[in-house]
């Protein structure tokens, strides 16, 4: 079962709901497919993970 899938039946939507707002989401430049090919596909919301990186890099010795 994919992503949208397990996404659909957790929020109780169509499958065609799931994948249309994740779409709109990919567009607008809120989220971005980070692995993945057609199946299995990983999306992130990369300006909050950039948030938590944010003064947790490693510094060069």
């Amino acid at each position: 079962m994919g992503p949208f899938c397990k996404t659909s039946a957790a929020l109780g939507l169509a499958f065609s709901t799931v994948s249309a707002a994740v779409s709109r989401l990919c567009e607008a430049g809120i989220l971005q497919q980070s692995a993945g090919a057609q199946r299995n596909k990983i999306f992130s919301y990369t300006a909050y993970l950039d948030l938590l990186r944010d003064g947790t890099e490693l510094s060069a010795r």
